[in-house]
């Protein structure tokens, strides 16, 4: 039987822990399965080091694409940049390369007006978190359209079997 793509953002919630203590998500037993491993990996910017915050967004995003309703579109999901500037320069400072966002925020958004850096970190975050959105999505398809290929693998298996 053929997963939807709830199920299968299910999976991935099932597979991933958070630390209290720690303050982190993680897959449960690393690299099992292997798919959700590189799925995380691919939610990575430019080949970004393991982060904190693409294991957080990627726990949260597939916990609301299981909770969508048949026929929901995943890519109505709204994202929204941290209300506070402390947790905004927290997620800026963590890695560098995400200047990149913000600067590509900056390009899109201004048409030389005043900028206000707090906006322009948050609509930066809010582009990194759109990609990641975006790689879960296509990743999961990706695995339906593959679990599919193995069903109908199987089913031609079967058929040649029964023929015999």
């Amino acid at each position: 039987m053929t997963k939807t793509i709830q199920q299968l953002a299910q999976e991935v919630v099932d597979n991933m822990v958070y630390e209290e203590d720690r303050k982190i998500y993680h897959q449960i037993k690393p690299g099992e399965p292997q798919w959700i491993q590189d799925m995380i990996h691919a939610c990575h910017y430019q080949g970004m080091l393991p982060d904190d915050y693409v294991f957080e967004w990627v726990y949260q995003f597939c916990e609301e694409i299981s909770n969508l309703a048949e026929g929901e579109d995943p890519l109505d999901i709204e994202v929204h940049s941290d209300t506070y500037t402390h947790d905004l320069l927290k997620w800026l400072s963590s890695n560098l390369a995400r200047m990149d966002f913000v600067e590509d925020a900056i390009d899109e958004y201004l048409n030389n007006e005043k900028c206000d850096l707090a906006l322009m970190i948050g609509i930066g975050q809010e582009k990194e978190m759109n990609e990641v959105l975006w790689t879960v999505i296509d990743k999961l398809d990706d695995r339906l359209d593959e679990e599919m290929d193995g069903e109908i693998e199987l089913f031609h298996e079967v058929a040649k079997d029964e023929i015999e």
